[in-house]
């Protein structure tokens, strides 16, 4: 397993979780409070940023940037489905690598920020949309390894298969 001093970290990280929500029968702790937790708890984890589901952090390992995602359990599960419903090589050429998840917590690349013009979001709104994958923007775009990827994105229930009967139609011509 790659990354495996991170997983056993992870694995910690949801057994935090898992006591919380079996003291109280759900999750009190807010994402805030778990943050500082976490940073005590493993301080060569940076604080990336806090959004309504979920609590990030950048892991330096080996000169590589990645991010662990620390969240509730279905959605981590909908971050790993959204990837997971990618072909392999749209996968790899579109969007960052997830290496492995736990219940709680997500590793995956994370590349650099980066401007990202009009038309390399449309091309890649399209690309990701004729596979049911939605909330493309330029926040959920980073540079890895020198490529444009999609760090996180949605899953569009119910329109998948009108969405990429439709787009099937239509010729995407890439500009990279």
């Amino acid at each position: 397993m790659k990354f495996k001093s991170i997983f056993r970290k992870a694995r910690v990280i949801d057994s935090l979780i898992e006591q919380d929500i079996k003291s109280t029968n759900a999750l009190i702790i807010t994402l805030d409070a778990f943050g500082d937790i976490v940073q005590r708890q493993f301080p060569e984890f940076t604080l990336t940023g806090r959004g309504a589901h979920k609590v990030t952090f950048t892991v330096h390992y080996n000169e590589q940037t990645l991010v662990l995602k620390v969240g509730k359990k279905d959605t981590i599960e909908n971050d790993h489905r959204a990837y997971k419903l990618l072909p392999r090589r749209v996968r790899h050429a579109y969007h960052a690598r997830i290496f492995w998840h736990t219940k709680h917590c997500l590793l995956q690349e994370y590349g650099v920020e980066t401007e990202v013009s009009e038309d390399e979001l449309n091309v890649l709104r399209t690309i990701m949309g004729r596979y049911g994958l939605i909330d493309i923007r330029c926040d959920n775009i980073r540079k890895v390894n020198g490529r444009l990827k999609v760090v996180d994105a949605n899953i569009a229930e119910g329109r998948t298969a009108h969405v990429k009967k439709i787009l099937d139609r239509i010729r995407v011509r890439l500009p990279w």
